[in-house]
């Protein structure tokens, strides 16, 4: 289902705890261009962003999970 936003923060999730980056960030990308918006989204890949030391990146994208989920849990730490 490729426009299923959980099931594509799943498969981010997947791929980056998997040490798969590049994947992880194919799927981030084909959501963006699907225009799909979710906090859990954008948190799976700020984590990929921050495991692979790109700090900057992953600060815009956990705000853009806050903006989508003002209260969303993991975000906000």
């Amino acid at each position: 289902e490729p426009d299923n936003v959980t099931v594509r923060a799943g498969l981010i999730a997947i791929h980056y705890k998997m040490g798969n980056f590049a994947a992880a960030e194919a799927q981030y990308q084909e959501a963006m261009r699907r225009k799909l918006n979710s906090a859990d989204l954008h948190y799976n890949f700020g984590m990929a962003l921050v495991v692979q030391q790109r700090a900057a990146e992953a600060e815009r994208t956990f705000r853009l999970a806050l903006e989508a989920q003002p209260v969303h849990p993991e975000a906000l730490t």
